[in-house]
């Protein structure tokens, strides 16, 4: 206990260390000096600080905590959240823990200061993370710490002077047809799921949740719809979806697949089952298809996120005159206004719009957009209201 220098190949290094025990726990750090005098009030000063730390909590159980490790934290804050929330939340948290325990997994709770919240900011973003995903990754810490304390303390209290980072504020954009040929190509020749994955995306602009979600009892071959389970949305929640001619093929090669490794097929095994180690656990759902995705899109050479195929799919039917309720429907939107941020990029509609004020065309537009506008029981092209 107290300070020493570790030896490298029987020599000391010359930097001093500290080690002490604290509620059990053995703290082992440099003191970052080489002088003794200086490293033994470093020691005295760590080891008053923990104690301040441990005692200034109301319950012993939380004063443990207080000292405990990032990742201690994280795993016994995973393993609460597994009981009152379904997977998709779960694999979410999982996925911004992972950063977390990464970059920060050993520092103490006590440790965590703003600057230390900060740096680990500046390196995510170096790294080439989104200042959204930035964000959500520090706001999973601060409810980590939360929940050891035992209390409701939010990012604003826990660190009052690191700001959240300005998030995108745009929905995303439509591919070009260019751009989605290539994605699915590039996906055809990706070994694992992500192929099948992205055509259910472009074919039913269903969101990454919800495909992620479908277990073959939602799927109907036979009546071609397919049933959403939980959605982001009560609209969206339950919805059916119909399969067209093309996907109805892909999901029979998904299927004829699925059961040379997988048979028989049970109603509640995942469309996309869990391959953490062979074979496949299909009552679980796989958590691998990031890394396919991001995969394709290097392929590819298309800079978007998964969400755009659903904002590609909405896109379309909206250019190709498909009734707003109709849209709505199948997308599980709530409202018009809603549907209006996915189709703001429908220029062929705008187009077809315009060419009615073209002298001479004969109302031959006009009366296809009088068409569209019974079926949204909208007044008629010209009609005053």
């Amino acid at each position: 206990m107290g300070v020493y220098q570790p030896k490298v190949r029987g020599e000391k290094t010359g930097v001093w260390w500290m080690r002490f025990t604290i509620a059990g726990r053995t703290i082992r750090e440099s003191t970052k000096t080489t002088r003794k005098t200086v490293a033994l009030e470093a020691e005295r000063n760590r080891r008053l600080e923990l104690e301040k730390a441990y005692d200034g909590l109301a319950t012993a159980e939380n004063r443990a905590a207080r000292i405990a490790t990032v990742d201690e934290a994280l795993t016994s804050y995973a393993e609460g959240y597994r009981m009152n929330h379904r997977e998709k939340s779960i694999q979410w948290v999982e996925g911004r823990a992972a950063h977390l325990r990464r970059l920060m997994g050993e520092k103490l709770l006590s440790d965590i200061t703003e600057e230390v919240v900060r740096r680990y900011a500046r390196a995510r973003l170096e790294e080439g993370a989104s200042n959204r995903t930035v964000n959500m990754e520090i706001q999973t810490l601060s409810r980590v710490i939360a929940h050891s304390r035992g209390n409701r303390a939010t990012w604003a209290q826990l660190w009052p002077n690191v700001r959240r980072f300005e998030e995108r504020s745009e929905i995303g954009r439509a591919l070009s047809a260019d751009e989605e040929a290539a994605i699915l190509e590039a996906a055809a020749g990706v070994r694992g799921l992500i192929g099948t994955f992205l055509r259910i995306a472009l074919a039913t602009g269903m969101r990454r949740g919800e495909i992620l979600g479908l277990t073959w009892g939602q799927v109907d071959m036979e009546g071609r719809v397919l049933t959403v389970g939980r959605a982001k949305t009560a609209a969206g929640t339950g919805r059916r979806v119909p399969i067209n001619s093309n996907l109805l093929e892909v999901l029979r090669m998904h299927r004829e697949w699925y059961e040379k490794r997988l048979k028989p097929i049970q109603p509640g095994w995942f469309l996309f089952p869990l391959r953490a180690a062979p074979p496949y656990q299909p009552d679980k759902v796989c958590n691998t298809l990031t890394n396919g995705w991001d995969t394709v899109r290097k392929l590819a050479k298309v800079q978007c996120r998964f969400h755009d195929l659903r904002h590609t799919a909405i896109s379309r039917m909206c250019e190709a005159g498909v009734p707003d309720r109709i849209v709505m429907a199948l997308a599980g939107h709530v409202s018009r206004a809603m549907l209006a941020r996915y189709s703001h990029m429908s220029m062929k509609a705008m187009r077809d719009a315009v060419e009615t004020l073209t002298p001479g065309n004969g109302g031959r537009v006009s009366k296809q957009i009088d068409q569209q506008a019974a079926l949204e029981g909208l007044p008629a092209v010209g009609m005053v209201v």
